[in-house]
């Protein structure tokens, strides 16, 4: 099974050392509260602690800088259209913007300070169904697993002068060829079943994290949730609501 997945930057940065468990709830905390916040002001310091965090994970620029250009180039047509086709498509613009920062520096946070495996013990940890957890990580990992797979028939189509054209040939190699990753596919994840079933698996993740969480993880924890809790309440005075 490709290892792709785990090839996380390595290093010894604060939000890396922050708990895993603390640290999914913070992030969690912060991603929600910037989904259900509508006011510029609040947005923007929700922006700001989403930087913060990102900045105290230290990732290299070589990690996140492909991510962000991937996340700018999807967004990039709302922040075209907004501001032409709604009457205060500015407002809208400039706060959609924020929100997305706010949510994709918290999750760049996470995702690249924490090991897959140790994240779903944390989401585990918090009552998730394990057999959810299962799920997302053996879908993660497939997703590697089957871009490999492709690659492979892909040079072998190319061995063998393959040229993909509107053509019903073409039409009915490109069925047969998903057809093969398909069942490769299948096949594999029944070797890994069987495999994980010899080795004991009995459906819960277990890590090598031997680390308890300390009071500064949960302190950390807590002050985010505040701050998130407080720019929820003065967006909703905001708007009338509270």
């Amino acid at each position: 099974m490709t290892l792709a997945i785990d090839s996380i930057p390595d290093v010894d940065s604060p939000c890396r050392r922050w708990h895993a468990r603390w640290k999914l709830l913070a992030i969690f905390i912060m991603v929600m509260t910037a989904s259900f916040t509508q006011t510029i002001p609040m947005l923007a310091a929700l922006a700001t602690l989403g930087l913060s965090v990102f900045l105290a994970a230290q990732l290299p620029k070589s990690w996140w800088l492909p991510r962000f250009g991937a996340l700018a180039f999807a967004v990039a047509p709302f922040l075209i259209f907004l501001p032409l086709t709604q009457t205060n498509g500015v407002e809208l613009m400039t706060a959609f913007t924020l929100r997305v920062t706010a949510i994709a520096l918290s999750l760049f946070a996470l995702i690249g300070s924490t090991p897959v495996s140790m994240l779903m013990h944390a989401v585990q940890s918090w009552g998730v169904p394990s057999l959810f957890a299962q799920i997302v990580l053996l879908a993660y990992r497939y997703t590697f697993l089957i871009a490999d797979e492709l690659a492979r028939l892909r040079i072998a189509l190319r061995v063998r002068a393959f040229r993909n054209r509107m053509d019903r040939h073409s039409y009915r190699t490109v069925g047969q060829v998903t057809g093969c990753l398909l069942v490769r596919g299948s096949e594999r994840a029944e070797h890994v079943a069987q495999a994980m079933r010899c080795r004991g698996f009995d459906g819960r993740f277990r890590t090598l994290e031997t680390r308890h969480p300390k009071a500064i993880d949960r302190i950390t924890c807590l002050a985010i949730a505040l701050f998130c809790a407080v720019m929820l309440w003065l967006d909703l005075r905001r708007r009338g609501i509270a």
